[in-house]
């Protein structure tokens, strides 16, 4: 098996005056793969031995992505940070994901945080091209024992989303206290499961697929409390 993965990035960071703060940047991401496991019609090398052939597929992606991101000031109490991004690949359409966040300080102590925007996720190699055994025998009631397969599905499209959070941070002398609700609704989830039984095989192929839309929302509570000068403490707790 081999992976590698080749990622080129800059940033810079501009102060225009003590009340914004101009960032932008660039990624180029290379990622190549050659395995048995990866069955895209590219072969990489093919060898037979004792009668038994094995082929290697070889399968690459490359990524390119862009930034610009403003922070403003305009008061002592007031963080306004919008910014967009721009997505490009070999494998996918391009995409742009603006955002926009908000923070207002109402003391020293006490935050409040507010994030709005786009998000996009592409799938990996895994979901699209890996064809391997899972496991063998593996007893599925009266059924009977299965081996259980991964198929990729290379017309896998990537996710996008529209993702809302708010919270709350407070501070104390030793501990912070982090409350947040959050609301993402997400085009083309990718999700797995079960979707083909081979009977007369005995196999059953999981593989990847995209559902039209789903939606994510909960609260999460976290606190984080100072012992010492080596020891924290970091408790956390997301309800769905």
């Amino acid at each position: 098996y081999y992976n590698k993965e080749w990622i080129t990035d800059a940033q810079v960071n501009t102060a225009i005056d003590k009340k914004n703060l101009l960032t932008y940047g660039v990624q180029f991401r290379r990622q190549e793969a050659i395995s048995t496991r990866i069955n895209n019609g590219s072969i990489a090398w093919s060898r037979t031995r004792e009668g038994i052939t094995d082929t290697a597929g070889k399968a690459t992606i490359n990524y390119g992505s862009y930034f610009v991101q403003h922070q403003w000031k305009p008061s002592r109490k007031w963080v306004i940070i919008p910014a967009v991004r721009y997505d490009t690949s070999n494998a996918f359409d391009s995409h742009w994901s603006p955002k926009i966040g908000v923070t207002y300080k109402a003391n020293d102590s006490l935050r409040f945080k507010m994030n709005y925007g786009a998000g996009y996720s592409t799938p990996g190699m895994t979901e699209m091209y890996h064809h391997w055994l899972m496991a063998s025998n593996v007893p599925r009631g009266r059924l009977g024992a299965f081996d259980i397969y991964l198929q990729g599905n290379p017309n896998l499209k990537p996710e996008s989303s529209y993702n809302f959070d708010f919270s709350v941070e407070k501070d104390w002398k030793r501990t912070n206290v982090k409350a947040s609700y959050f609301h993402n609704v997400i085009k083309n989830y990718i999700e797995s499961g079960a979707n083909r039984i081979d009977m007369a095989n005995r196999r059953i192929y999981v593989s990847y697929s995209n559902l039209p839309r789903a939606v994510l929302q909960g609260v999460e509570l976290s606190v984080n409390h100072k012992l010492n000068d080596k020891w924290d403490v970091f408790g956390n707790y997301t309800y769905l």
